[in-house]
């Protein structure tokens, strides 16, 4: 358009493309400086479509002036240049965008340094300098996420810089961050800060790696979902530092995601999110040697017999709070491979089939507190070939055949001020080679005329149990047995059902039980099967009617500074000191 056109100007459904190859620059639409004065407010421009410009070319282009005017439906489809270059204009100038489109749409492509340009809807949400709008409806800059994520990838941020779905479609597409240059600022993928109880959904192809793959620092993710139908490995899978990930939910009816539904690096974040996988070999969140990892007040369902929803591997100082964690057929959490100071707080966890509610294999130094375990399997808590871990102010329970707490092969653990529940079982049990661990200012019950609520066997050695009450309303209390020895049981309230024992020390040797109190529904104590060189000190012995409240059958043990409700020793207790 020529300078010094009055009146008014109407361009309406054009195309402008171009096959030129030589000569420079290029411009779609070249528009002089209008009206009189320099002033035009006759300029309108409906339903206009740029294509298959040269490289570098501008679309529009303005020399000089002010203009006060609105285009409507201007799709910007070229692959580079600027979409309008505005700062030849006076800053009086107005150019309002109805509807445009196309990947070149939006401020980001534009050069309009005083801002006469006005992009409906294309204001930044806050936190974010700059922002890469997506819709399907072709009234944004993308029709696609990974259009926006790939016009970002390769560059250096200058600001904050957002990808913002603005509608609640699904985009069947698999989504890679890379390669881009973080400089001190942050990358997001989000959804329109608007929704509340909708959110964009990602599926990706088939064979995809994953819905995200994330394989740069420095990236946000919210509030979008995840779903799956065809088949792929991972929902999320984040290889890299300073990942966000929040109220992000991967959701897996058909069971197409086989890896998992998170896989995180280190120092990244998960927070309002949830996970639910059916397959079954998927993890719900997965921590392969992560570290500073934190997950929180998220959830994870999975249905793998072998991994746990959540499955820390070699991992080490993560943290996990809040979170709801279940697997009905195998374990909830399972810690192993030298997974090490990693803390679970404030969590449940659930597991099922011979998985256990929390499981740590190989695993030490790690802490849970004020959490909930429990199985309807094997253990609430199961802990082999653990050693240094702690487990405090917590629930753990068994199923209906099933334990509370065992420890196999194990040395110094330690549970303080936590209930144990054994209802089909014991509460807690000691197993092989289990030494030098700690249960202290806690609850242990049994349910079961099978088991003690604890029992320690196999070598269960130098092993600590204080300040402690122990009952079993349908066995034993406390049952030691052979190769069990070197124990200490004090400060401790041990009662068991009717006709049983508060203490059995069946074949059991130098353990030392002082300041504790043993009755209930049958004998106090009764030490028997060649159980030697125990000793019972300081402590009340009792029983109810008809049983003598100890029972000796054993030899060379002593019961020194107690209180005995009757005794009855055979033919077999010799070298006992009472």
């Amino acid at each position: 358009l020529d300078r010094g056109n009055t009146g008014s100007i109407v361009l309406s459904s054009n195309t402008i493309t171009s096959t030129a190859t030589l000569g420079s620059p290029y411009y779609g639409l070249l528009i002089a400086t209008q009206g009189v004065g320099g002033v035009f407010t006759g300029l309108s421009i409906a339903s206009m479509t740029f294509s298959s410009l040269p490289a570098g070319a501008t679309a529009v282009n303005f020399l000089g002036g002010t203009f006060l005017s609105t285009f409507t439906a201007v799709a910007f489809n070229e692959t580079s240049g600027v979409n309008i270059n505005a700062r030849p204009l006076a800053v009086a100038s107005t150019i309002w965008m109805s509807a445009p489109s196309g990947v070149r749409t939006g401020a980001a492509y534009a050069s309009d340094p005083n801002q006469v340009v006005h992009w409906p809807f294309f204001n930044p949400p806050p936190g974010c300098g700059m922002s890469y709008d997506v819709g399907q409806n072709g009234a944004w800059s993308y029709t696609s996420i990974k259009q926006a994520v790939n016009a970002v990838n390769g560059t250096t941020l200058s600001t904050n810089t957002c990808v913002v779905v603005r509608d609640t479609q699904t985009y069947g597409e698999q989504v890679t961050v890379q390669n881009i240059t973080s400089n001190g600022y942050r990358f997001t993928i989000m959804s329109d800060p608007s929704f509340i109880s909708s959110a964009p959904v990602v599926n990706p192809p088939q064979n995809s790696t994953a819905a995200f793959q994330i394989a740069n620092a420095s990236v946000t993710i919210t509030g979008i979902n995840i779903i799956s139908t065809n088949s792929i490995a991972w929902g999320v899978l984040a290889s890299s530092p300073s990942i966000i990930i929040t109220s992000v939910n991967v959701q897996d009816a058909a069971g197409k995601i086989w890896g998992g539904a998170m896989s995180l690096g280190s120092y990244d974040t998960v927070s309002c999110s949830s996970v639910t996988m059916t397959n079954a070999s998927a993890i719900g969140f997965y921590l392969n040697g992560s570290s500073m990892t934190a997950v929180s007040y998220s959830s994870a369902q999975t249905n793998s017999s072998n991994y746990g929803a959540l499955y820390l591997s070699g991992a080490s100082s993560n943290t996990i709070a809040g979170c709801y964690i279940s697997n009905p057929n195998g374990p909830g959490a399972l810690l192993n491979t030298t997974a090490r100071y990693n803390t679970i707080s404030l969590s449940s966890m659930t597991g099922g089939g011979s998985g256990g509610g929390l499981q740590l294999s190989n695993a030490s130094s790690n802490t849970i507190t004020g959490s909930y375990m429990s199985v309807s399997g094997m253990a609430g808590a199961y802990l082999a070939n653990a050693n240094g871990n702690t487990i405090s102010l917590s629930t753990i329970t068994g199923g209906s055949s099933s334990v509370g707490l065992q420890i196999s092969g194990g040395y110094s653990n330690t549970i303080t001020g936590s209930f144990m529940w054994g209802p089909g079982a014991y509460g807690a049990g000691l197993g092989s080679n289990t030494i030098g661990n700690t249960i202290n200012l806690s609850t242990i019950t049994g349910g079961s005329n099978a088991f003690g609520a604890i029992q320690l066997y196999g070598g269960a050695s130098s092993n600590t149990i204080t300040r402690s009450y122990i009952s079993n309303p349908g066995g034993r209390a406390a049952w030691l047995q052979s190769n069990a020895n070197g124990n200490t049981i004090s400060l401790s309230t041990m009662t068991c059902g009717p006709g049983w024992r508060g203490i059995d020390i069946d074949g059991a040797s130098s353990n030392t039980i002082t300041s504790s109190f043993m009755g209930g529904g049958g004998q106090g104590a009764s030490l028997y099967n060649n159980a030697r060189w125990n000793t019972i000190s300081l402590s009340t012995i009792g029983n109810n009617s008809g049983y003598y409240g100890l029972g000796l059958d054993a030899s060379s043990n002593t019961i020194t500074g107690s209180f005995i409700l009757g005794a009855t020793l055979s033919a077999n207790a010799n070298g006992n000191t009472l």
